[in-house]
């Protein structure tokens, strides 16, 4: 009894042993079979190739099948075999999911910063960056305030100073949605300031009248980033961003000057100056009708004449007219004449106004009958 049990466990062992191949090589003898015109051949579960013709083993190495398909279409035998080599690894696919948007970042360019704060104004531009993995979807757009800037290279500026928020907006390739961190600027349009007066005050002068080659003070002000430079009569003066300056100095010719802040701001114009280089002017005053005298000037006669110096900027300090009827007198004004007799006068004026101009005319006038 326990002879015929081996020789049934010899032939299962024999049967369940596959065969090893080489990739390609046929099958026939291996597999110790003879072809059958009748049956057909498949290898692992394929579709059986023409009758009678056994496949070669396949080139992938590992474990395989010849199925042996009956005349009648159906699986009859599966022989297993094995191809030698090491099995190929098989291949996988990384695929990497984004949600997210893209990483933007918006840059500042022509800004200055004060005391901690940054600030932005006309030569202020603009720059929106963004970056994704998937790449980017369109345009990025830059929001002020909410609103979308056209050109953020040329931003329009709304007027006056005030805070201001910055925000970039933009997709990537995938559609994914992203905003950049708000950033908070603060906005200076205003221009400096400049106020000019004499740098020696004078009694009854007023301080914005000067006399050539005067020294004047000039008070310079940007409450904003400061103050960056003031060019006058072709001289640059650089102010290193305080808020305020003064500086005393003889201006020349040319008053222009051009006065900017550190965002580039600026004002321009002349020196706010009354420039006063005359002395005072002799004036008749005739029944209430007023005239500057003149050489060889014809006055109606009149019952009252007045003798008036005026210097309409700096005033007068001292004055007086001596007549040709009069002996070496030079009488102070103003004067009143009353009942002049019709003739031919000499009038000699002498005046002084408040800054030193002085005025001396001799003129001939002539009273009518």
């Amino acid at each position: 009894m326990s002879l015929p049990l081996s020789a049934a466990a010899l032939s299962m062992s024999l049967l369940f042993t596959a065969a090893q191949v080489p990739p390609g090589e046929s099958l026939e003898g291996t597999l110790e079979l003879s072809t059958d015109p009748a049956l057909r051949y498949g290898l692992d579960g394929a579709p059986p190739g023409p009758a009678g013709r056994i496949p070669a083993a396949p080139s992938a190495p590992g474990p395989h099948h010849l199925v042996v398909y009956g005349e009648d279409g159906l699986p009859a035998r599966w022989l297993r075999f094995e191809v030698i080599g090491q099995p190929e690894a098989v291949p996988t696919l990384a695929l990497s999911v984004d949600s997210a948007g893209p990483t933007l970042e918006v840059h500042v360019e022509g800004d200055v910063e004060r005391e901690g704060r940054r600030y932005a104004g006309g030569g202020t531009r603009l720059r929106v960056e963004g970056a994704d993995p998937s790449g980017l979807g369109g345009d990025l757009a830059l929001l002020l305030d909410g609103a979308p800037l056209a050109d953020p290279a040329q931003p329009s500026w709304p007027d006056g100073d005030r805070q201001i928020t910055l925000l970039a907006r933009g997709s990537d390739a995938l559609g994914n949605l992203a905003e950049s961190e708000p950033l908070h600027l603060q906005l200076d349009r205003s221009s400096p300031r400049l106020a000019a007066a004499r740098a020696e005050p004078v009694e009854g002068v007023a301080a914005d009248i000067v006399a050539p080659g005067e020294r004047v003070r000039l008070q310079l002000e940007d409450t904003g980033v400061g103050l960056d430079s003031l060019e006058l009569g072709g001289t640059t003066l650089a102010l290193e961003g305080a808020p305020t300056a003064s500086l005393t100095l003889e201006p020349g010719a040319d008053d222009r000057y051009r006065l900017r802040d550190r965002l580039g701001n600026e004002s321009r114009g002349s020196l706010p100056l009354r420039l006063d280089s005359e002395g005072p002017r002799l004036v008749l005053v005739s029944d209430g009708h007023a005239q500057a005298v003149t050489n060889k000037a014809r006055l109606p006669r009149s019952e009252r004449l007045e003798l008036v110096a005026e210097d309409a900027l700096a005033g007068v300090d001292r004055a007086c007219v001596k007549l040709s009827i009069w002996y070496r007198d030079c009488r102070p004004l103003p004067i009143t004449l009353v009942g002049i007799d019709p003739g031919r006068y000499r009038v000699v004026f002498r005046a002084t106004d408040r800054l030193g101009h002085r005025a001396r005319e001799r003129y001939y006038i002539e009273v009518l009958p």
